[in-house]
């Protein structure tokens, strides 16, 4: 229910299980910070395999800041933004 409210318009997930379902299942733009093996699996494939989402990057050490999930919100929710608006046509295809 709190996904599917209008004034949310990117959901920021550790992409376990149960939350990459919900959020394939909604019209949010997805930004994903895993961290355990399979959430680091569930990651690959939504964001390189089915292009729907960006990944926070990090820094060598393994930690991200807060520039870094700052630049990959901006990505997937800036209208001009390419990456931005690929992430969006592909998750709204998956959707129909």
């Amino acid at each position: 229910m709190i996904l599917s409210h209008t004034s949310v318009g990117c959901f920021v997930s550790h992409c376990g299980f149960g939350s990459m379902w919900e959020s394939l299942l909604r019209d949010n733009q997805i930004v994903l910070v895993p961290d355990l093996s399979d959430q680091i699996l569930n990651t690959k494939i939504l964001v390189k395999e089915l292009k729907v989402a960006v990944e926070v990057e990090r820094e060598e050490n393994g930690w991200f800041s807060k520039e870094s999930l700052s630049k990959a919100i901006t990505t997937v929710m800036d209208k001009d933004n390419e990456v931005g608006v690929m992430v969006k046509n592909v998750g709204e295809s998956l959707l129909c």
